[in-house]
């Protein structure tokens, strides 16, 4: 009611005052994830109310990148994210909240032992492995590393010294974790060294050859060509052979099976020197000494004479004319010293006893008369005795 007072008069009217606080619809959509593909994501907030505005908060580590006044705001960490829808109309607001959460976890990640190429590992297989189910695998490689096949497998084969890395990715969340191995190459070729050359000759018919290898457990092996034979000993430091040729020594590191190979030269020198006892001699009742002729036109060879059936040196049985005493049979050896290889020839040595006649006539024979009944008559010649000579006869 209203009263004017100056009139006295009064009036009255109703009102009815309406209250509008009806609060908006407020949905902050689903939950999100963020992986380690999914680093941004946007939330996905409605309201049915007709022409609400939006409003988001991030609460606990929550951050949002842009469009917190919108329905669908971008985010890029876990936390709890407070969405506020309010009615234009009446000013009311209602809140709803959506989480984020953070899937991160790195799968686990192993590239295996380190691995060593050799000589004879030429090739080899790393041994990549994760616990994380259902993981992938992805090879790297780097400083002269080389894949040949299974690249996106666990293991690999390679064929180069180098870095490998291995990357393993968890499928559920996208995050990848790397190790790495390293391939090294063992192919240092060990120490051989044949020796030195060696000679055969007719006194040195067989010689060990002198292999040696300052390598660690080294192992030999010998092969003969050109001529060459082993008797015994191939796969020793020092084989015996017993002919001229080539042979190479194969060494053999066991730690890697890498090798090394080196030659020794077997030469042979058996050429027999010229031997010539000369002619042969007879001895005489005169001649009862006599000197043999031998020799050689081999250079530099040595002499020395041996007596059978009786022979005998007097002297210079070294040498090439010795002077001998009695029939036999005389053999010259001659022998070159750089071979030593000796050459045989024979002189035969024989008696002639046979006695001159008629005697030598040192003085005239006188033969004296004697007289009988006053006629001389002859009387036995006297025959001078003549010089006997002893020699040596090998009959006896």
């Amino acid at each position: 009611m209203v009263t004017i007072t100056a009139t006295g008069c009064k009036d009255s009217c109703n009102s009815t005052i309406v209250q509008n606080i009806a609060v908006p619809n407020a949905n902050a959509g689903a939950d999100k994830i963020l992986t380690c593909l999914v680093t941004q994501i946007n939330l996905s907030g409605s309201s049915s109310t007709p022409g609400a505005t939006f409003s988001w908060a991030g609460l606990a580590g929550g951050h949002i990148v842009s469009g917190g006044t919108t329905a669908t705001p971008l985010v890029d960490a876990a936390g709890t994210y407070v969405l506020t829808v309010k009615n234009p109309a009446n000013g009311c607001t209602k809140a709803d909240t959506a989480l984020v959460t953070a899937n991160t976890t790195l799968p686990n990640a192993n590239a295996g032992p380190d691995k060593v190429l050799t000589c004879t590992v030429t090739q080899v297989n790393l041994a990549g492995s994760s616990s994380t189910p259902s993981a992938t695998f992805s090879w790297a490689a780097y400083n002269g590393g080389h894949i040949v096949s299974g690249g996106s497998t666990a293991t690999p084969l390679v064929d180069s010294a180098g870095t490998y890395v291995l990357t393993v990715t968890n499928p559920a969340n996208g995050c990848t974790k790397l190790d790495t191995a390293l391939v090294t190459s063992n192919v240092t070729k060990p120490n051989a060294d044949a020796g030195s050359d060696k000679f055969l000759n007719c006194e040195v018919t067989q010689i060990n050859l002198s292999g040696s290898s300052t390598t660690p457990g080294a192992t030999f092996s010998w092969l003969a060509s050109n001529g060459g034979h082993i008797v015994s000993g191939s796969t020793t430091a020092s084989p015996l052979v017993d002919a001229p040729g080539t042979y190479t020594l194969t060494v053999t590191d066991p730690a890697n099976g890498c090798t090394a190979t080196d030659e020794a030269l077997v030469t042979q020198d058996i050429n027999k020197p010229n031997a010539n006892a000369g002619p042969d001699k007879v001895l005489t009742c005169a001649n009862t000494l006599d000197t043999l002729q031998g020799s050689s036109s081999t250079p530099g060879v040595s002499f020395s004479w041996s007596a059978y059936s009786g022979g005998h040196i007097v002297s210079g049985g070294s040498s090439p004319a010795p002077i001998v005493d009695a029939a036999g049979t005389y053999v010259l050896t001659v022998t070159n010293p750089e071979s030593h290889c000796s050459a045989y020839d024979t002189a035969l040595v024989t008696i002639d006893r046979t006695k001159p006649w008629p005697p030598p006539r040192s003085s005239p024979i006188r033969r004296p008369v004697s007289r009988m009944n006053g006629n001389p008559r002859p009387s036995a010649a006297r025959v001078p005795r003549l010089p006997v000579t002893m020699l040596r006869d090998p009959s006896g």
